[in-house]
């Protein structure tokens, strides 16, 4: 009996590790520290974790590569990686990106510093005021769209919270996951309430992960993913990941219709 027992636990080792060897290895862009922006529990962890399961589910182990946006672009186009991980989809960025099925939806909101008294949008002298965003991001259009006369673009991303600690910028545009990231991560006066937000949010956009169009390895590895994204979006340990990241069971169930919506239209 126990040498029956030894055999079937090597069968199943060797079995695991088979499928273990078989995944195959795909790098990714992500940003930069990952795991802090994966612990801020926000659209972008729970995407990530997401993404991980429909990694799994077709045999794919993703290599994180950390980088700043512009970095991650600049290795993507020089293909030393494959696919880059928390994209929002663009007019711009379509015409030389392959995107994956939407993700999570990311919030969008205009933030300023506590000390700042204005608390509503009509509060502010949109004349005046120094706004800072992404260049040629969703952000800078909203910034844009909303009659902002001053818009600062910037090339990284990080650059904004340091912008308006130093008075340089009254307002920012930036997505949730980037200022609960900067108030957890960097802020020592205020902690998680480093940034105040002004008004509702402005926009939501999908999370995605993409490739270059002319990778054809890259976008053959997306069509799997995708495949796997339409296959665990119902499991049921997904509403637990919601609920780890801080969600409510309303937010996932509305997820699921917009799931169900978009597969139907496909």
């Amino acid at each position: 009996m126990e040498s029956n027992s030894k055999v079937v636990i090597a069968s199943a080792l060797m079995f695991f590790s088979s499928v273990t060897a078989a995944a195959q290895k795909i790098s990714i862009a992500v940003f930069e520290p990952h795991e802090s922006f994966v612990k801020a529990s926000t659209a972008y962890g729970l995407s990530w974790d997401i993404l991980q399961l429909a990694a799994q589910e077709e045999q794919i182990q993703l290599i994180p590569q950390q980088s700043s946006w512009d970095g991650a672009i600049s290795r993507l186009k020089n293909n030393k990686v494959e696919l880059i991980f928390g994209v929002l989809k663009t007019p711009e960025r379509q015409g030389w990106l392959t995107f994956s099925y939407p993700l999570v939806p990311e919030g969008s909101m205009l933030y300023t510093l506590p000390s700042n008294p204005v608390n509503a949008l009509s509060q502010i002298n949109i004349g005046q005021v120094k706004v800072g965003a992404v260049d040629k991001s969703l952000h800078q259009k909203e910034a844009i769209r909303m009659g902002f006369e001053h818009i600062y673009p910037v090339n990284d991303r990080a650059n904004l919270y340091e912008m308006l600690q130093g008075g340089r910028l009254d307002y920012v545009v930036l997505g949730i996951t980037l200022a609960r990231f900067y108030c957890q991560n960097e802020s020592r006066d205020y902690g998680v309430n480093c940034l105040k937000p002004v008004g509702e949010v402005l926009m939501y956009s999908n999370v995605h992960v993409a490739s270059l169009q002319n990778n054809k390895q890259a976008t053959r590895v997306l069509r799997r993913l995708n495949n796997g994204i339409k296959t665990v979006y119902r499991l049921p340990g997904v509403a637990t990941l919601f609920d780890q990241h801080g969600f409510s069971t309303s937010d996932y169930r509305q997820w699921q219709q917009q799931m169900n919506a978009f597969f139907s239209a496909q």
